[in-house]
């Protein structure tokens, strides 16, 4: 039997976003669901035979980011996400700085040019809804490409930024485009939804503010157009393009109270009975990251070391503030015994096998 949910309205600065958060009995034990130890999870290794794509990669970015990911967001940068003008950017710079701001593809673009990949980063609006980020990197892209004379490009996508190049490639006509999509790989992207937007929609009642095209007067539009409600429209609205290859993976990990994504894992774990939509990254499930071709899981990885933030965290030894005690070690305990991140791999790796399937594939 799942734990009803206790909703305790809490304002927290997360993301440049002040939300109200539906808090589980934290002390409450993670029981593993049945089966979930068969979820094959895929195996990085270091390329030894790499086939780099012979087009660019434009690394497309989720919410809350842009070239960089807003940790602590300046004071006019709140004001201009109440006062709807935070969807406003340009493709040189940044609309606002944030106090806090961290790199959000870490360490990615530098190791894909040293394996022969010409590589660039896609800055749209952090918080707009997908239309406007999908117009925006039509625009970025259409610069890139005129400036360099690309006439095809491969999109790799992180969380939202999926969204955003699907609208791109099914909404936005080829007229308004100098280039041609040959693929799109997504990176635990929620195509069918997160069970965290439908609890603030619906549970905390922010649906009342929200208009029928998902966006919303008083949190940035994108919160409303992340259920799954509204996913199931879109995706029948908005099909797959038959000349465009689509890739997608995604992730699980089992978290520890001091996770960054303690609660909303809980949130997406505790939502439902079926294994794969239990089973998530923090922010999607394994279920709503499949679109196209799924080629795989990656185990013991949450929604942010995905970019690369495990780095981020060894470098700051944040994992010294806990004790040893505290880390998740023995295999085949009743305990949740799986680690709380992933050092199996490097993540970078990761990123040289995604490109090497788009090299292989010709595009």
């Amino acid at each position: 039997m799942f734990n009803k949910i206790k909703i305790k309205k809490t304002l927290l600065p997360t993301g440049g976003i002040v939300l109200a958060t539906a808090v589980y009995n934290i002390d409450d034990e993670i029981i593993k669901p049945t089966g979930w130890e068969k979820i094959k999870t895929l195996k990085i290794t270091k390329q030894s035979n790499f086939h780099p794509p012979q087009n660019p990669i434009i690394l497309c970015h989720g919410l809350s980011g842009f070239n960089s990911i807003q940790i602590i967001p300046s004071f006019d940068q709140i004001k201009r996400i109440l006062l709807k003008t935070a969807q406003v950017a340009t493709v040189d710079q940044s609309p606002f700085e944030a106090i806090i701001s961290i790199d959000y593809w870490h360490g990615i673009k530098k190791k894909l040019e040293q394996n022969g990949c010409k590589v660039f980063i896609a800055k749209v609006a952090p918080y707009g809804s997908i239309s406007q980020r999908a117009n925006l990197l039509n625009a970025f892209i259409n610069q890139i490409c005129v400036e360099n004379d690309f006439q095809n490009i491969n999109l790799v996508a992180h969380s939202m930024g999926g969204l955003d190049c699907r609208y791109l490639i099914s909404a936005i006509s080829d007229e308004q485009k100098t280039y041609k999509v040959l693929s799109l790989t997504t990176l635990s992207t929620p195509h069918h939804g997160s069970a965290v937007a439908n609890l603030l929609v619906n549970e905390l009642k922010l649906g009342k503010v929200i208009a029928e095209d998902g966006t919303s007067k008083l949190v940035p539009p994108a919160f409303g157009q992340l259920t799954t409600q509204y996913l199931e429209e879109f995706n029948q609205k908005y099909k797959k393009d038959e000349n465009v290859a689509y890739f997608s993976y995604g992730a699980y990990f089992w978290p520890k109270w001091y996770n960054f994504f303690f609660i909303t894992w809980k949130i997406i774990f505790n939502s439902t009975h079926v294994l794969e939509d239990r089973m998530n990254d923090g922010m999607v499930s394994i279920n709503s990251s499949k679109y196209g071709e799924f080629l795989g899981v990656l185990g013991n990885v949450d929604h942010l070391t995905l970019i690369n933030w495990l780095d981020l965290n060894k470098k700051f030894k944040l994992a010294s503030w806990f004790s040893e005690g505290d880390v998740l070690k023995s295999k085949g305990s009743k305990d949740i015994s799986v680690k709380d991140l992933t050092d199996d791999f490097d993540i970078l790796d990761f990123y040289v096998t995604i490109c090497d399937n788009i090299g292989v594939r010709g595009f």
